[in-house]
Order: structure tokens, then C-alpha cells, then sequence
């Protein structure tokens, strides 16, 4: 390996926790480093190491305690094959971990409990953040019922959604860079 295993895990965590781009990263390692990398390099160590880290952390998964203070949930549009789908994602907002997530052509109640229900055996959390659509509230009475609902009224609130909804940015992102780099593309 031409650079240090540690700096490619700074380059990762920069990817995937942060909102930085591939040539931001490339920037931030030659400034605060002096190692020159080029963003090329940065997006192949994704692609490579990407699969690695979702094998251990598929052996870490039983061993993490996702009793944490929030879980953050959001859903949002994509249009696959020119059909519109709703992706919904739950995060735990301590570790950043993706707990859960459901893909559906429809924006309902249902597909809430979908997701509720496929989260519920990790943990529970104190409360669950969400906006203000309608559908998350008997999902989350109904399975987490000592767990308060955070409903975020406004960006002005001091608890907001900004955790998942900059996810869902990256993943829109990215989404749609691999569905222009092959028609064939689908999630």
C-alpha cells in the first residue's frame, strides 16, 4: 500500500461521515497532512474498502448496544425506472449507524411500521426525531411506547433532522452518479 492504512481510514471516515466531496478530501489531506493524494485515489479507497467495512461491521452489528438517546428518522423520493419510490432510513444519532431502511412506491403509515418493526429488536432509544408528517406517529407509539416523539416543527428548533436529511443529500448523490454511470442501475 503506497499510503498508510490510517490515513485511509481518515480519508473513509471524511467520505462517509462528513459531507465532504472526493477532491475536498484530497484538499484537507494535503493541508492538515502535506501528503498529496489525488481524489481519483480517495473514490477508488472507497469503492475498494467500502465492502470490508460493511462485512465487519455486519460482525459488529450483534455486539453494539443501540440503547442510545436519539434515532433519527426521514424519508425521501427517488425515481427508479421513471417510478417514483420513498426511501426511509432510521440513524442512530450517537454512533451514526444506519439501523434500518425501507424502499416503497408508497408515503404512508404502513410503510412507517415497516420500519419501526425492523428496528425494534436492535434497541430502544430514549426518543425518535422525526418531521412533521402524520405517519410516524402511531408507528412509534404503538412500538416504542415509553420512547418520546420528537416531531421538528421548524429548522429554528434546538433538536432538528439535519443528521439524516444531510445523509439522504449524500445518498441522492450518490445514487444518482451510479444510475448515470450505468442505465442499468438499480437499487
Amino acid at each position: 500500500m503506497r499510503h498508510p492504512v490510517h490515513l485511509i481510514i481518515t480519508a473513509l471516515s471524511m467520505f462517509y461521515l462528513g459531507k465532504n466531496s472526493f477532491r475536498n478530501i484530497a484538499l484537507i489531506l494535503r493541508v492538515a497532512f502535506n501528503i498529496k493524494v489525488s481524489h481519483t485515489t480517495i473514490s477508488n479507497w472507497c469503492k475498494n474498502f467500502a465492502p470490508l467495512f460493511n462485512s465487519y461491521s455486519l460482525q459488529l452489528m450483534p455486539s453494539l448496544n443501540f440503547d442510545s438517546d436519539e434515532w433519527h428518522t426521514y424519508e425521501t423520493v427517488l425515481i427508479i425506472n421513471g417510478v417514483k419510490h420513498y426511501s426511509w432510513f432510521i440513524i442512530d444519532s450517537e454512533i451514526r449507524f444506519i439501523l434500518g431502511y425501507h424502499l416503497s412506491p408508497h408515503r404512508d403509515s404502513p410503510q412507517a411500521f415497516s420500519l419501526m418493526n425492523s428496528v425494534s429488536s436492535l434497541g430502544k432509544p430514549r426518543s425518535i426525531v422525526s418531521d412533521r408528517y402524520s405517519a410516524y406517529i402511531v408507528p412509534v407509539k404503538s412500538i416504542f411506547d415509553d420512547t418520546y416523539h420528537i416531531r421538528v416543527k421548524s429548522f429554528k428548533d434546538d433538536i432538528s433532522n439535519n443528521l439524516i436529511e444531510s445523509f439522504h443529500h449524500q445518498f441522492k448523490d450518490w445514487y444518482k452518479q451510479n444510475k448515470e454511470k450505468n442505465e442499468s442501475f438499480y437499487l
